[in-house]
This record gives C-alpha cells, structure tokens and sequence, in this order.
C-alpha cells in the first residue's frame, strides 16, 4: 500500500499527471518500471494509459504518440538512442502537438539524448532515478525546474539524499560540492523496501544506520543536483 502511495505522489508530481491525459509507459509490465508506472501509477491517478505489446519499432511508436493523443510519454534510454540512430524528422512526419512531457528511466541519460529530444521532439527528455528497492523515483527533472542535460535531478520532496563514503565500519556524508562517492538515501520514504526474500543478512548490508546504500556512485554540483558516475561495484 505505501508503494502505490509513492506512485500516486510521483505520477502526479514528476510525471505531471492531470485529469483528462493520455500516458503511455514503453516499459514490459514484467520489469518493475512497466508495473509501478506502466499499471500502478496512471491506474491509481485516474488517467487514460496506453499498453502495447509489439517490440520496439520507431515508425509504430510515432504513429501511437500522433493517433492516441499521447500527453506524457515515459521511456527509456536504449530505446531514445535507438530513435537518435534513424534519420527521421518525426515533428514534420507527424502530428505531435498532444506531448507536453517525455521522460526517461533506466540506465542513465546524456546529454546529447536530451538535447536531441529538444531539437527533434520539440521537448527536453527529462530524467529521473529510482530502483526495485525504492519502490519509486527518488531523484529527478521536473517540468518546473531548469534542467541540467546529463543529470538525474534533484531528490523529490521529503526524500533526502546524499553522497557518502562507505566502509565496513560506518559512513561519512561528503558535504563538497562535486565529490564523488556512494548515492545514499536516508530512511524514512512511503515505498522503501521491507527486506530481500529469504536473505536478511544481504539486506542488513545496505544499510549504516540510518542510511540506505544504494549501491551507486555519484556527485552532487554546487547546486544541489545529482549525477551518476556508476556502479560501486563495476
């Protein structure tokens, strides 16, 4: 229940949900992002949302974006440079007045796909982040906010974030600007995950104290957004 709380809140305030709109999620429903915000997120804000089961084909997702009316469009980075690879000039070829927000998850997305989504969508991709274990987006570009092409954003409200370095004794939150270290969250958001099935003692691993070790690196800039590095453990 806390879980499509947090979809709730985040389909309304980063994905911009409104009465009367048209969503469409490229997410497979058996990945958690095809679920939370391909089903949960839209059903439980009352909104039209679009699902097909076809694999990826440009011309067939132009064509659904300008036939369904599409409002916000939910994607991900491989398939945005897919579209980046074809030379086509969707805005000329078709009618796409009805978009007014595009935004990406999955692995992170650069800058020049952001741009792009400018110059041939007519709109910036905005970005966000999140994982299985939060249940929701935790950091992300709102349509209100300036967007940093290449950033994931900044923490949604009542989520706080930060950079630490981590070791087998404790943590220490890094407060300079442009350090690098691991993403941390700290305890305390609705959809936060409850455990690993049966191996507790790998859950009790991602956390120091109060802190919830995501596992990824990071830096956050002088102004208060964040930036993906990698893996901790790659």
């Amino acid at each position: 229940h806390k879980a499509v709380l947090m979809h709730y809140i985040t389909g309304k305030y980063v994905l911009d949900f409104h009465k009367g709109d048209v969503f469409w999620c490229t997410a497979d429903p058996g990945w958690v992002t095809g679920t939370s915000y391909g089903i949960l997120a839209p059903l439980v804000n009352g909104i039209t949302n679009i699902v097909d089961e076809e694999e990826f084909d440009a011309l067939r997702w132009y064509s659904i974006l300008e036939e369904q009316q599409v409002n916000v469009w939910y994607t991900a980075p491989t398939a945005i440079r897919r579209l980046m690879r074809m030379d086509l000039q969707p805005l000329r070829e078709y009618d796409l007045k009805n978009l007014r927000l595009i935004c990406s998850v999955g692995e992170p997305l650069h800058a020049e796909a952001v741009l792009w989504g400018e110059k041939t969508l007519g709109l910036k991709i905005l970005d966000n982040w999140w994982q299985t274990e939060t249940g929701g987006i935790m950091i992300a570009n709102y349509p209100a906010m300036q967007v940093k092409p290449g950033s994931m954003g900044k923490p949604l409200p009542g989520v706080e974030a930060a950079i630490a370095e981590v070791t087998d004794e404790g943590i220490t939150i890094l407060t300079e600007s442009g350090k690098q270290g691991q993403l941390v969250l700290k305890k305390g958001w609705p959809s936060m995950f409850a455990t690993y099935l049966h191996d507790e003692d790998r859950y009790k691993k991602c956390f120091r104290g109060e802190w919830y070790i995501t596992g990824d690196l990071a830096r956050k800039d002088a102004d208060g957004y964040f930036w993906f590095v990698g893996r901790a453990d790659d």
